[in-house]
């Protein structure tokens, strides 16, 4: 007879894994942190204490194609959100979306009613801009303070209940920085350190505490009832917005993952201000007979003294949806210019005349539509003219790292070929899109 594992229920046999939890998880992980990064006063309108913990504490659990947690700390946060996800299902306004997406679910309404709440809220913070209001730093501490009862009611052991109230109080640090208080602001910071310091306080193989969840969900949606636009008409692929349509199909066993790396508290902290980098190199254009190819990244020093190693790269979710987008926008329907084909790690001669290898595709711009009529995208004619006429030769790609694998560059031995003062080595590094 399998394990009790209590999860995802009560007395459940399932391995604890995002893979057999019972509520789909959001991972348009590029909408989420245009989000996060863009629009700071949405993002602080609901479940601003623990949200933001198991938002950081959860992102690399989603970004693996498993789903599987690396250690007790990410068991005990997915085992944290079947029991948070079973009470917030149902929520539906503002707030409660956002919360929702901060722990990574797709809430009972589904994917496209999460989007029109935010873009909703986007559109009036844009107008309250235009007419010169202020959107005030009180409103979020007020959101922050009702998180914090909401969550420490929810607290399941008295250590929880003692980060949210040090993750609380460092949130309304961090907004009075925002209106210009130098000492909250510094203060903030220590308070996250002490939250660090209890998160190294546990150890790797301490049992997570057993939450299973109050109730289930009504219903369950199936990757054919999704929605093949959302409201703002942008694409939405299946298989993207849901990690499981049901909880009915059993996945195939899966050999034991080698554990990986413990991720240092410098990583942490870089992982915690987003998701995407930008990497851009700088190289020009790559010729393959007849073809011009873009050379999207490469090992090079990029201009922020950081690499990507290419041998190691992932290329899947870019090829699953191989947007091409102008400026690392995608929220202006105007800057998705087109689509990569051919994507492939090649050995190339760069503009420099050196030979390297490197990932590189051919751009396919969107020429369709009419002019007259305004449904062309003149942006990306224009960007395929100067493509075609040589002005734009150099492009940069979007990726989420795996932090576990990144190291300094500075740490690396000397004599090590990707070793330099400053800088970053991302390994495992996974491409999201790339941009001109």
């Amino acid at each position: 007879m399998p394990d009790v594992t209590n999860f995802p229920v009560k007395g459940g046999t399932e391995k604890v894994s995002l893979s057999n939890t019972q509520y789909r998880v959001w991972r348009d992980l590029a909408w989420l942190q245009d989000l996060r990064e863009n629009w700071p006063d949405i993002w602080a309108k609901g479940g601003n204490v623990l949200g933001n913990e198991q938002y950081r504490r959860l992102l690399p659990v989603v970004m693996r194609d498993s789903g599987d947690p690396d250690g007790a700390t990410e068991e005990k946060a997915i085992r944290l959100r079947e029991a948070w996800a079973a009470r917030h299902y149902g929520d539906f306004r503002l707030a409660g979306v956002v919360a929702q997406l901060k722990w990574f679910v797709v809430g009972r309404r589904g994917a496209g009613h999460m989007r029109n709440v935010i873009e909703a809220e986007k559109r009036r913070i844009d107008a309250a801009k235009e007419k010169g209001m202020k959107i005030r730093a009180e409103d979020g501490t007020m959101q922050t303070i009702h998180s914090t009862i909401q969550d420490l009611l929810d607290a399941a052991a008295p250590m929880d209940a003692i980060r949210v109230l040090l993750t609380g109080a460092a949130e309304i640090a961090g907004l009075a920085g925002q209106d210009g208080d130098e000492a909250m602001a510094a203060l903030q910071g220590a308070i996250s350190d002490l939250v660090e310091g209890l998160d190294g306080a546990e150890p790797e193989d301490a049992p997570a505490e057993d939450m299973p969840p109050e109730d289930v969900p009504e219903e369950e949606m199936s990757p054919e009832d999704v929605p093949a636009e959302d409201a703002g008409g942008s694409p939405v692929p299946k298989g993207w917005i849901f990690a499981r349509a049901s909880t009915s199909a059993k996945p195939a066993a899966k050999p034991a993952a080698k554990p990986a790396a413990q991720v240092p508290a410098w990583a942490q902290r870089e992982a915690a201000k987003g998701l995407v980098r930008r990497a851009p190199v700088g190289l020009s254009l790559a010729v393959e007979g007849e073809k011009r190819l873009m050379v999207a990244t490469s090992s090079d020093v990029d201009r922020y003294g950081d690499i990507v190693d290419v041998k190691t790269i992932n290329l899947k979710e870019w090829e699953r949806s191989p947007v091409l987008l102008y400026g690392h926008n995608s929220s202006d329907p105007m800057n998705h210019i087109g689509s990569a084909k051919g994507i492939a790690k090649k050995t190339v001669k760069g503009s420099d005349g050196k030979s390297r290898e490197a990932v590189v595709f051919e751009p396919s711009f969107d020429m369709g539509g009419s002019p007259d009529d305004g449904s062309a995208n003149l942006r990306a004619r224009l960007v395929a003219r100067q493509f075609k006429e040589g002005m734009l030769r150099t492009c940069s790609i979007g990726f989420a790292p795996d932090w576990s694998q990144t190291v300094r560059r500075a740490d690396l031995p000397e004599g090590d070929p990707y070793a330099g003062p400053r800088g970053l080595l991302f390994k495992n590094a996974q491409i999201l899109e790339c941009s001109l």
